[in-house]
């Protein structure tokens, strides 16, 4: 990776789906997983490099016990933040959305499905769709 490689354990499994911007979509098929978990944070985290070398990635910041169901992205959620790397120099901004996830924490085996909306430094929109199945 040419990136940081992200603290945790690598995962196996699959994060899938489109990274929109203005209507026009880009597939989004993460080749790089990652759990951490500690008393703090669940991170999952999902990767993949782009032709020329520039990398696509959606980070998970999630409450380490949280518990089966859709949750709302926000500070106070268990959906605490989401990261997007839409594989451009984009910085994303403003997220919302939701979480629907079934975790066995005691498998450290993930899966779910987020939704969300960001917007760019500028005046572009993304909406980010993906489903995820991903096990430490």
């Amino acid at each position: 990776m040419s990136t940081a490689q992200p603290k945790g354990q690598k995962a196996t499994g699959r994060l899938t789906g489109t990274i929109t911007r203005n209507d026009q979509p880009t597939a989004f098929n993460g080749t790089d997983h990652y759990i951490y978990k500690d008393n703090d944070e669940l991170e999952i985290y999902s990767g993949e490099e782009t032709p020329g070398g520039a990398w696509k990635s959606i980070s998970l910041n999630l409450d380490p016990n949280i518990t089966a169901g859709t949750h709302k992205l926000g500070s106070f959620s268990s959906f605490r933040s989401a990261m997007v790397v839409p594989g451009n120099t984009d910085v994303l901004l403003n997220y919302s959305g939701t979480l629907d996830i079934k975790p066995d924490h005691a498998n450290r085996h993930y899966t779910g499905s987020i939704s969300l909306s960001a917007k760019n430094n500028g005046s572009d929109t993304y909406q980010i769709e993906a489903t995820f199945d991903l096990k430490e």
